[in-house]
């Protein structure tokens, strides 16, 4: 899987239009939070495999039903799952928490099983029966726009309900603050790329500039016509920005090894573009 957004990505294409079936915070999280494991080996220097035990569906029914039972004692935050339109229309029982939970994280490791072969997903047996060696382009190549198309698709279904209220509100509430933070997210990504126009993947990168660059101007542009669509669509291509770094540093750093510290500018970039439309959401609801 190219990083851990495309997991995010899928879990609101499949959830989102589930939500008053299952609990889709719920299963937001379960899908991302598998890979602390990786996290934890890569800053801590732990010597352990980036894709351990966490990464076994065995350890993931255990995963979910801990964080079922966490998030079920904790639903009294959905207050806020409604303020940022993650929320059920009704009380949903226990069983669609512990639902989400469990096939959240198993859903993780199912997809990472393709890709990893070092993984052992089927623990206590030690072999990882769904990697194949010879077919690993394959599933890189059915998997990432799989993960892509589920990721617009579910960040669109968000974005189409969070149109739906601004309709509802008539009030559009943007800062100087939020187009600081707008501007700040958009010269970074352009910054990102510039290290990379010197080495093999100039073509790739230049594709990707010029696409993130169209959507910018292209939502800037909206948004000058009509403030409720507008603003909608810069909202979508923070998000769309975000997977598309995702696809960035899964070439970079996944198959070419460079220098990690050259991720620093995308992470950077791809939190402002977060904090960005979390805060639009936020002040919009």
């Amino acid at each position: 899987m190219p990083l851990t957004t495309f997991h995010l990505g899928i879990a609101l294409g499949i959830g989102y239009p589930l939500r008053n079936k299952i609990h889709l915070p719920t299963f937001l999280i379960a899908n991302v939070i598998t890979d602390l494991e990786p996290a934890a080996v890569l800053i801590l220097g732990l010597p352990f495999p980036h894709h351990g035990i966490v990464h076994t569906f065995l350890f993931s029914v255990i995963l979910g039903l801990i964080l079922a039972f966490i998030m079920f004692k904790l639903r009294s935050l959905n207050f806020l799952y409604k303020r940022f339109l993650i929320n059920s229309d009704k009380e949903l029982p226990f069983k669609s928490y512990l639902f989400s939970g469990i096939s959240g994280t198993n859903l993780h490791v199912f997809l990472d099983s393709f890709t990893h072969g070092y993984m052992f997903p089927f623990f206590p047996l030690m072999d990882n029966y769904l990697y194949n060696e010879e077919t690993v382009p394959i599933a890189i190549a059915i998997i990432t726009p799989f993960s892509f198309v589920f990721s617009i698709l579910g960040s669109y279904l968000y974005i189409s309900k969070f149109y739906a209220v601004l309709k509802l509100n008539n009030d559009i509430k943007i800062y100087k603050i939020d187009k600081l933070i707008f501007i700040l997210a958009y010269f970074t990504a352009i910054f990102s790329y510039l290290h990379f126009f010197n080495l093999n993947l100039f073509f790739s990168d230049l594709i990707y500039l010029i696409i993130i660059n169209l959507l910018i101007l292209i939502s800037v542009l909206i948004y000058k016509r009509n403030k409720e669509i507008g603003l909608c669509t810069i909202v979508f291509v923070s998000i769309v920005t975000v997977f598309i770094f995702s696809l960035s540093i899964s070439a970079k750093f996944g198959f070419y090894f460079y220098n990690p510290v050259y991720l620093i500018p995308f992470v950077f970039s791809a939190a402002l573009f977060i904090i960005f439309s979390t805060k639009i959401i936020y002040n919009n609801i």
